[in-house]
C-alpha cells in the first residue's frame, strides 16, 4: 500500500525514474480498488459514478508513474503511445514496463533500485497469486461467505506482497548461493 500512496504523493511528477515495484504495486492496488468499486456498484445496482470518478482521479498519477517507469528502462514517454496499437502494442508496452532497470545513471536520473535486485518472475508469481486470491475472495463474498471472502480479497494479497518484500534479501542470497553451487 505504501507504493500506491507514494505514487499519489507524486501526483503529476513525470520526471525521474520509478522502480518496477512502485509501478506494479500501484497497478495492483489500482486494479483491486477498481474491482471493489465496480462490484459494489453492481451489487447495489447503481450507476458506476464512483468507478468513473476514481478512474479520473488516478488517470494522471497512473500516466506519471508509467512515464517514470519507462524512464527507468531508458525509454521516453512516447513509448506510452505504442499502447494504443490494438493487442500487440499493449503486449510490447507491458514488456517494456516489466524490464529491469538500467543500472546506475541514465539521461533521466539515478537508478532508484540497488544494482542487484530480485528478478521479476518471483514478483510475477506473487502478483498472479494475489489476483487469483482477490477473484476467489470476491466469488466467496458474493456467494454468502463474506468473512472468508474479505480475508482472501484484502488479507492474502497484502500478506504475500509483504512476505516477499521483507524477505527479498534472504531469497536473493539463496538464489545467489544456488547459482554458485551449480557452476
Amino acid at each position: 500500500m505504501k507504493w500506491y500512496l507514494e505514487v499519489l504523493r507524486k501526483y503529476v511528477k513525470f520526471s525521474g525514474r520509478a522502480r518496477r515495484t512502485e509501478y506494479w504495486m500501484f497497478f495492483l492496488f489500482n486494479t483491486l480498488i477498481s474491482i471493489v468499486l465496480a462490484l459494489f456498484e453492481r451489487r447495489v445496482q447503481m450507476v458506476p459514478w464512483f468507478t468513473v470518478l476514481y478512474g479520473l482521479a488516478v488517470f494522471l498519477p497512473g500516466c506519471a508513474v508509467a512515464v517514470r517507469r519507462l524512464h527507468d528502462v531508458g525509454k521516453s514517454w512516447t513509448w506510452l503511445l505504442i499502447g494504443l496499437v490494438p493487442i500487440a502494442g499493449g503486449i510490447i508496452l507491458i514488456i517494456k514496463l516489466a524490464q529491469s532497470s538500467q543500472p546506475g545513471e541514465n539521461r533521466y536520473g539515478l537508478s532508484p533500485e540497488p544494482i542487484e535486485k530480485l528478478e521479476a518472475p518471483l514478483w510475477s508469481i506473487v502478483f498472479f497469486l494475489s489476483i487469483l486470491s482477490v477473484l476467489l475472495g470476491f466469488d466467496l463474498w458474493l456467494k454468502g461467505r463474506p468473512v472468508i471472502g474479505i480475508i482472501m480479497t484484502f488479507g492474502i494479497p497484502g500478506i504475500l506482497i509483504e512476505i516477499l518484500a521483507s524477505s527479498e534479501d534472504a531469497i536473493r542470497g539463496r538464489l545467489r548461493r544456488s547459482r554458485t553451487t551449480r557452476s
